[in-house]
């Protein structure tokens, strides 16, 4: 006990020591006023031979009231100190003093520091909390395809190889979608621009899916021949196989896509089932599925958000257009440095 005693004294001690250096520190000024002064007086009194017992007397009197100065000064800051001290373990901020305008601007700048960051770890949470839900929808959503996969193992003896290819088409356009929501975060870190044929792009695109053009009879017409675009290949493919597997997902049976360039722009037209009105504001919000979702249980509400956020940060402009149950047109316009065609050459 005693030597815990001697410990929180001398802590003590050193406290006091340093508020006092501190102080004389910031009042230098007005002490070296005072030395000059109080010599000046001596160097008066030596030279018209007055008593030096009164410049002595002025001294121990002047002393007085100055060290009383410097004393209540050291009090009052040990006492700021302490109540600055238990207001931040309640984690709160001193009330704004209206005598200390050096005080007044700090503590209005440590406000809105405080206020700043737990604005920034609010939306982190808030961030985390949505990617937390996001990757749980997803991972029900991976469990469809896989059920389908036990079904049909289950009741067929031979299951047809396009089934089964389907579903591992799913499968993997899911985790796809999956990792790259979770790529975008180090988006930049990730690209590498190079002149590619657009043609080449949609081409495996489409022989990726083509046993989905082939169950729903979907009649393709391809007209982007000779169009050469800078980008970055694979997360422009990305980008497309979201559009061109809406496309599919979203015709009716027996219809028809078709994909074209015209001037700066690549057009992807379906018609299919259509976007209402109401729900193209907000097709490009993250989770937002709207009325073809909600009748679809596949729908994550996450395909055209990543489209939208990797188009432009690739300098790209996606614009849909819908009309419900006659079809949609998604234009993915290009800047003009960012593609050439071949046959304008």
């Amino acid at each position: 006990m005693l030597i815990k005693g001697g410990i929180v004294y001398l802590t003590k001690n050193k406290i006091m020591v340093s508020y006092w250096k501190q102080l004389i520190v910031n009042n230098v000024a007005i002490i070296f006023i005072y030395v000059c002064f109080m010599l000046l007086l001596l160097l008066l009194m030596i030279l018209y031979k007055v008593r030096l017992i009164i410049w002595w007397d002025l001294l121990r009197f002047s002393l007085l009231p100055v060290v009383f100065y410097f004393s209540f000064r050291v009090y009052q800051e040990h006492k700021k100190v302490k109540n600055l001290q238990q207001l931040l373990a309640r984690g709160k901020l001193p009330p704004v003093s209206r005598h200390s305008l050096v005080e007044m601007n700090y503590i209005i700048e440590i406000q809105k520091l405080k206020t700043e960051y737990y604005q920034s770890i609010k939306k982190y949470k808030d961030q985390l909390q949505e990617h937390q839900d996001y990757l749980t929808h997803w991972s029900h959503e991976i469990k469809v395809p896989i059920t389908d996969l036990l079904v049909l193992s289950e009741n067929k003896e031979q299951v047809s190889s396009i089934q089964v290819h389907e579903q591992a088409v799913l499968i993997k356009q899911h985790l796809d979608l999956m990792l790259n929501y979770d790529r975008l975060a180090d988006f930049n870190h990730d690209l590498r621009f190079n002149w590619v044929s657009l043609e080449y792009i949609v081409k495996n695109i489409i022989a990726k899916y083509s046993t989905f053009f082939i169950n729903k009879q979907v009649h393709l017409e391809l007209n982007i021949s000779n169009i050469k675009i800078l980008t970055d290949q694979k997360w422009m493919q990305a980008l497309l196989e979201q559009i061109i597997f809406n496309a599919i997902k979203y015709s009716n049976k027996e219809g028809s896509i078709k994909i074209n360039w015209s001037k700066d722009t690549l057009r992807i037209i379906d018609n299919g089932i259509g976007i209402a009105s109401s729900d193209l504001p907000r097709i490009f919000e993250p989770g937002f599925t709207g009325i073809n979702g909600r009748k679809n249980d596949t729908a994550t509400g996450m395909g055209l958000y990543l489209a939208d956020q990797i188009s432009r940060k690739l300098n790209n402009k996606l614009k849909i257009s819908s009309i419900l149950n006659q079809g949609t047109t998604v234009n993915l316009v290009f800047p003009k440095e960012h593609y050439s065609d071949i046959t304008k050459l």
